[in-house]
């Protein structure tokens, strides 16, 4: 059996980590009420009422 370098283990760990970040995509993009814009949402939300907050006399 012939010994992997080092440069194709590298290779090897990168097209399983840009596969795994592309099934992330994947899951949590699409859609007009997906994970993401929930996040950012609410984020948005939290920061509108903190400001509004902060604005009081």
């Amino acid at each position: 059996m012939k010994p992997v370098s080092r440069s194709s283990q590298a290779g090897h760990a990168a097209l399983e980590t840009l596969l795994v970040l592309a099934l992330l995509a994947i899951v949590f993009i699409p859609g007009a009420d997906s994970p993401i814009r929930q996040l950012i949402n609410a984020i948005a939300s939290h920061h509108q009422r903190f400001t509004w907050a902060i604005s009081l006399p």
